[in-house]
């Protein structure tokens, strides 16, 4: 039995509703995602219309074979483990890419484990990631745009 199994579905909606915010970070298996476990994401912003989610993900290193150039190791901000006490080590939150699931979809993996929401970045480093984003010339105008970075 785990934690979840001894809340009723509503009070798990409701927590997980309460838990999709710009800022929070959860550590989930995200569908589709080419590794096949559980890594550290930053949710950084929602359409207008609520649908969609955008978020960040956090490596715990900046891979050279994927990001071979200064311009896209700098895509990446810094996210220290004395400001984010979820996290084992200093890591880099990755934002050359703005990931996008539906609202509904998170809700019901954090439903599905509501451990999975581990706490929230510091204003500072969300500021740092929105400013990174806003400028990424790997994110496309429209993407940047229909998350608000524009």
């Amino acid at each position: 039995m785990n934690l979840a199994d001894a809340f009723s579905e509503d009070f798990k909606r409701k927590f997980a509703e309460r838990n999709i915010e710009i800022g929070n970070a959860c550590l989930i298996r995200i569908p589709g995602f080419q590794v096949g476990y559980a890594k550290y994401i930053v949710i950084v912003a929602e359409t207008d219309d609520k649908i969609l989610v955008g978020f960040t993900v956090i490596n715990s290193v900046i891979n050279p074979n994927i990001f071979p150039t200064a311009e896209l190791q700098a895509l990446h901000v810094p996210i220290g483990v004395g400001d984010h006490d979820f996290l084992e080590y200093d890591s880099f939150v990755d934002c050359s890419t703005l990931h996008e699931i539906t609202k509904e979809n998170i809700i019901e993996l954090i439903e599905n484990d509501p451990t999975s929401v581990v706490g929230s970045v510091s204003d500072a480093t969300l500021r740092s990631i929105h400013d990174t984003i806003a400028t990424a010339r790997t994110i496309s105008r429209a993407q940047r745009r229909k998350f608000g970075f524009l």
